[in-house]
């Protein structure tokens, strides 16, 4: 799903998901792929990224972390 699309049509509505978690697997740069592919929809709020499902077994824990790092910005 293109989330980018579903905030144009609903700019109300509160999203979560659209990360793909085949993408997060690929490690480090599949993570800075996906981050930036929803950056935009993240910067308008009302937007809780994560993983379209469940996370899969290949996402290792630094990824993991390393994905959500990159989402968050303090």
């Amino acid at each position: 799903m293109n989330i980018e699309k579903v905030r144009a049509e609903y700019p109300d509505l509160v999203i979560m998901g659209g990360l793909d978690k085949i993408a997060i697997s690929m490690g480090k740069d599949g993570v800075k792929k996906e981050v930036e592919k929803v950056r935009k929809v993240l910067d308008t709020g009302g937007y809780i990224p994560y993983t379209d499902h469940a996370v899969l077994p290949e996402v290792s824990f630094d990824n993991h972390r390393f994905s959500e790092k990159r989402l968050i910005r303090f």
